[in-house]
């Protein structure tokens, strides 16, 4: 069984409940505009197959943050991502770092992410049935996720935002206020200035 369609007539969570529905699993491939993900639902779980949002690099990081990296581990972490997996699996091996909360960390960003993508409300999707298993190859795709579960928590999120779109509107953003006084001079005299300032890396502040 092939489904595809719009995203703007109907949504992830509704196209995730048929597939479980009907099917034994398959690949689901969602686009919009550049950013693509795959999903692979199966007897297993749900799977984020792309975009690899987590790797081993990040999860030391992430324990060093928490203070539970041995010093020699985070001398690893200079030289790149290569030595840090076999480092990772070292830690994990020795019972330094519980596989266990490894695999929650890995779950709970697998997570986030999946519900930000059943929020999308514009793009393209296509669901095939039996694709066979799925890839493994970086540490969020090995990590399952229980379909049922994810589809019950996005249902508040996916509330939250329609009511944010009904005061807000679609496309709404959000202005914080500055502390610092408005200029006295006209702004659009400092069109170029601000153009020049919106480099991605700048504060609204800066």
């Amino acid at each position: 069984m092939a489904l595809q369609g719009n995203l703007g007539q109907i949504g992830l969570p509704d196209v995730l409940q048929t597939a479980l529905a009907a099917t034994r699993g398959g690949e689901l491939v969602v686009t919009r505009g550049p950013e693509r993900a795959v999903l692979h639902l199966s007897r297993e779980g749900l799977f984020l197959i792309e975009p690899e949002v987590l790797d081993a690099e990040d999860v030391l990081l992430a324990f060093a943050e928490r203070g539970l990296l041995p010093p020699e581990a985070q001398k690893a972490l200079q030289p790149g991502p290569e030595k840090a997996s076999a480092v990772l699996e070292g830690l994990i091996a020795s019972g330094t770092i519980p596989e266990t909360q490894v695999l929650e960390l890995v779950a709970g960003v697998v997570e986030d992410t999946v519900l930000t993508l059943l929020s999308w409300r514009e793009g393209l999707f296509r669901f095939q049935e039996n694709t066979g298993e799925p890839p493994r190859g970086g540490l969020s795709a090995n990590v399952g996720l229980n379909l049922e579960s994810v589809l019950l928590r996005a249902a508040p999120r996916l509330d939250e935002r329609r009511v944010l779109e009904q005061v807000l509107g679609a496309h709404a953003v959000l202005f914080r206020g500055l502390e610092a006084p408005i200029p006295a001079s006209k702004p659009e005299e400092h069109l170029e200035d601000i153009h020049a300032a919106l480099d991605g890396r700048a504060t609204s502040d800066e």
